[in-house]
């Protein structure tokens, strides 16, 4: 009976001591939690770039599939897409991105070029606090890091 008690007591202990830090940082995608405006922080740019996300009420929370109108500012053009997520996993999918046509300075327009690329590129998010991170590829170096504004 001892044994057993020594036993169970050291699979609690275990099982307590056990952090899986991802599921106690990062949020669920659900249909209202990232709605609003995000700014681009990282990489860093002298460019000021705009990411707005609002719930796409046409498509629902039907088998926990979330979908996203997404728009913004780029270095010089508007932009607008769609973001279809799930609310089991952190992967999602940025449809092809429509913009507007100006021209601008040619760094602008690389900027932008290469933001664009990026951003149709993404695979998964993460969502820390006021803090939206898109990550284009398996590497973590070329995240997109945007900060919600109030």
């Amino acid at each position: 009976m001892k044994t057993i008690l020594i036993l169970v007591s050291a699979i609690f202990l275990i099982a307590a001591s056990c952090n899986d830090k991802k599921n106690t940082t990062i949020q669920p995608l659900s249909a209202a939690s990232f709605a609003g405006t995000y700014k681009l922080v990282e990489p860093g740019s002298k460019f000021e770039i705009s990411l707005v996300l609002t719930s796409d009420s046409t498509s629902g929370e039907v088998t926990n599939r979330v979908a996203y109108k997404i728009a913004g500012r780029s270095s010089v053009n508007h932009y607008f897409g769609t973001l279809i997520g799930s609310s089991a996993s952190d992967d999602v999918q940025i449809s092809a991105i429509g913009s507007t046509k100006m021209a601008g300075p040619a760094d602008a327009m690389q900027f932008e070029t290469e933001y664009f690329k990026k951003l149709q590129a993404v695979k998964r998010y993460e969502a820390t606090g006021n803090r939206l991170r898109f990550f284009p590829g398996s590497s973590d170096a070329d995240a997109l890091v945007y900060e919600k504004q109030k």
